[in-house]
């Protein structure tokens, strides 16, 4: 027998017993005179035979709704037992990459943490100090990165990646690129390698509209791949121009190479590059898969071709069209400014800020004694407030303040209704964001407009100077 009669089964039963010792009690409790097959048949009142019929139609209609629920659970268990089966691999494949991204976030945390450690010796030397230092600080940028490609993958996925395009030189973004690996190919203990920039083929001056950040973005996590898989020769950046409006990229390496037949598969977020299977995941994976993402929405392709043990060179193509003109419109009053730590060391000593008042609104201690300690040597005045009422209250008892660094996200009260109320109180005070977090795409520009600039964490004191400048 079925679930489904089963169930009808079990109602009609219940019903039957329900009638039965529903007349046993008005049996034994009201009736003195009847017997009680005549209580069970006749005797009973209209109104309660009514009831009882009542009850009987309504356990038999539960009985239909519980059976059709029980078949249809049937039916789903038996539906998630075959599906648990043909999607047993992917499972097994999301887990791999979970585990391959703690292990990407843990190594770089594990030299932060052991290093900072190692600075509490008090007999340390003046040389082992630096080396530590330098330990956790290539440490910090690249778990910096790391998260950064993580929070770039969730948006490309959710599609809420945005592409902000401007004019731009395209050998400025390269030149850009040469220098700063020039001298970081070292820091990854790559100083056999020689990196060469090549032009020759393209425009030595070449305006194009597309979306600068994102193109560096892109040869960044090429130069990154190549440097990683070449111990030693060359590796080669370069561009030229192609035929139907098209400009192609390329990055060059004479490093190990991959297979033939891992070329299908070296863009996908899964898969590692090496053909080492015991080579864990690392972050070039995430950054070829993003790379391909990117070009895709600047409209372009992006393809490999590699030789084992001879290289690898990549390409992309995007299309462009030649700006003429050089001169740059500002569309938006907003400036979002987010850099990373490629900028020239700044020397705040040449900065004297003695005579301004900065209100910093922050409600982590150790971030507002990092700004203290990097704005120390320009000798500014602070003032902390811990949470966004409180920026709301020095703002109405301090007339002083010259510029407001606003936290985002703090307790009571957060940064955007802050800024909002301080500029309702003095409109002219300049207020400068400054967040864990990329704020394109997140906000409505409405919630925006209040902010005269944006700082994204960590903040490098290069960009902080040069931000406060424009206010102070």
């Amino acid at each position: 027998m079925n679930s489904k009669n089963k169930v009808i089964l079990y109602a009609i039963l219940i019903a039957i017993i329900l009638y039965i010792l529903d007349a046993t009690i008005y049996y034994l409790l009201f009736n003195e005179e009847d017997t009680f097959l005549q209580v069970f048949i006749t005797a009973v009142p209209l109104i309660e035979v009514y009831n009882r019929l009542l009850m009987f139609v309504g356990l038999i209609i539960f009985g239909f709704i519980i059976s059709g629920f029980i078949s249809e659970l049937d039916i789903e268990i038996e539906f998630l037992k075959h599906k648990s089966g043909r999607e047993s691999m992917p499972s097994k494949m999301d887990t791999g990459f979970v585990f391959s991204l703690s292990h990407q976030i843990k190594t770089p945390l594990n030299a932060i943490i052991g290093f900072s450690e190692l600075l509490k010796d008090p007999n340390l030397s003046s040389q082992s100090k630096d080396t530590y230092i330098s330990h956790i600080h290539s440490s910090g940028n690249y778990l910096l990165l790391f998260i950064n490609n993580l929070i770039d993958i969730a948006k490309i996925e959710s599609n809420e990646l945005e592409i902000n395009k401007s004019d731009f030189d395209v050998l400025d973004v390269l030149n850009d690129l040469f220098r700063y690996y020039n001298e970081k190919k070292k820091e990854m203990g790559r100083q056999e390698v020689k990196l060469k920039l090549d032009s020759s083929l393209a425009p030595k001056s070449l305006r194009v509209n597309t979306d600068k950040e994102r193109l560096k973005q892109v040869l960044t996590n090429l130069l990154e791949n190549a440097l990683k898989h070449t111990e030693e020769g060359v590796v080669e950046l370069g561009y030229r121009l192609k035929g139907d409006g098209l400009l192609e990229f390329f990055v060059k390496d004479t490093g190990q190479g991959f297979s033939m037949d891992r070329l299908e598969i070296i863009f996908k977020r899964y898969k590692k590059l090496s053909d080492n299977h015991n080579q864990p995941f690392d972050g070039v994976a995430l950054r070829l898969t993003i790379s391909k993402s990117l070009v895709k929405l600047l409209g372009g392709n992006i393809w490999a071709d590699s030789k084992l043990g001879k290289g690898s060179t990549f390409y992309f193509t995007l299309p462009f069209n030649v700006i003429k003109s050089t001169k740059i419109t500002k569309n938006e009053n907003l400036e979002i400014e987010q850099e990373t730590a490629t900028l020239d060391k700044a020397d705040p000593g040449k900065s004297d800020l003695s005579n301004h008042t900065i209100l910093i609104a922050e409600d982590v201690e150790s971030n507002f004694i990092y700004l203290r300690e990097l704005l120390r040597p320009t000798k500014v005045k602070l003032v902390w407030a811990q949470n966004g009422e409180e920026a709301v209250n020095e703002v109405k008892i301090n007339p002083n303040v010259d510029l407001v660094l606003m936290d985002i996200l703090m307790p009571i009260m957060d940064g955007y209704e802050a800024s909002r109320k301080i500029k309702e109180l003095r409109s002219d005070l300049p207020i400068i964001a400054q967040t864990a977090y990329s704020l394109e795409g997140g906000r409505d520009k409405k919630d925006l407009t209040n902010f005269d600039n944006f700082l994204i964490k960590p903040i490098w004191l290069p960009k902080l100077l040069s931000t406060m400048s424009k206010y102070l």
